[in-house]
């Protein structure tokens, strides 16, 4: 409810009627996995920190990016918006308070037990790829479970593939630096950027792909919103249908991935070639 009732408001502030709809149009597959997840937390801190600074209340919103950060780590993202309206120093700073927070929850063997793992998730791009192939050929997946999450054991070349997918997309969106900045150019780089940080991750569990979803709600591209869409429902297909030693199963997922492949893609060109909006301020209701 938090997170349609800010789509909502980000929606009016950048002149989109109906964003909830939209947003719920969009994610309506995936809104069953955000139960007993923070995944849902995160989102509602990063619009809130969205919508705080256009409203020119930049203290709350730097409280709320801050919190944003520490539920969850992709709203990094979001020092990029900094950075392109001038907020320089403080984007700086939430790089460095960032990077100094993740060293020292390292030094704890809880925090790195957590996250001791090999080759790449199963959702990831080469992940399900490889499962696939793997299954195709009669070959065993060679999966194991480890940090609460299945992973294919897979050389590092995985790694690095998924690294330069995520690495183009959000290189494509950034190139957006150099022109004048606008709220909803900055709201499309979020999302741009949202998908690239999933893409490099190592772990690409099903509900992140509720974090693009807000943003895709309020983009002005049809073709975003589709994008968005038919990622939020095949995964919504592959939680639901979940069959780990079918081929076909592993088929949606590839499918899926290559949604969201798309959507980066799409959605970086949009935003670079949007003249659309050309304002410096949105309008505030």
């Amino acid at each position: 409810v938090g997170v349609g009732h800010l789509t909502n408001k980000l929606g009016d502030l950048l002149g989109i009627e109906d964003a909830a709809l939209r947003w719920v149009l969009i994610s309506w597959a995936l809104l069953p996995l955000l139960a007993f997840r923070v995944d849902a937390l995160s989102l509602l801190f990063t619009l809130l920190a969205l919508t705080l600074a256009i409203s020119k209340r930049e203290r709350a919103s730097a409280w709320a990016m801050g919190a944003a950060i520490a539920t969850k780590g992709w709203p990094i993202v979001l020092v990029a918006v900094d950075w392109w309206r001038g907020k320089r120093r403080r984007a700086v700073l939430t790089v460095g308070a960032t990077m100094a927070g993740v060293a020292i929850l390292s030094s704890f063997p809880l925090f790195r037990a957590g996250r001791e793992f090999f080759g790449v998730h199963i959702e990831t791009v080469t992940g399900s790829a490889v499962v696939l192939v793997r299954l195709l050929r009669g070959l065993p997946m060679q999966t194991d479970i480890a940090a609460g999450a299945t992973y294919v054991e897979v050389g590092a070349w995985a790694m690095a593939v998924n690294l330069i997918i995520g690495v183009a997309i959000g290189v494509l969106g950034l190139r957006v630096l150099t022109r004048e900045f606008t709220w909803a150019g900055a709201v499309d780089l979020v999302g741009v950027l949202t998908i690239a940080v999933m893409l490099v991750s190592p772990l690409l569990s099903a509900q992140f792909i509720i974090w693009i979803t807000p943003f895709a709600a309020v983009s002005t591209s049809k073709r975003v919103r589709a994008g968005a869409a038919g990622t939020a429902l095949l995964t919504g297909v592959v939680v639901t249908c979940w069959y780990f030693d079918a081929s076909w199963w592993w088929a949606l997922i590839v499918a899926r991935n290559g949604f969201l492949i798309w959507t980066g893609w799409v959605w970086s060109r949009h935003l670079v070639r949007d003249r659309s909006v050309r304002s410096l301020e949105p309008s505030i209701s």
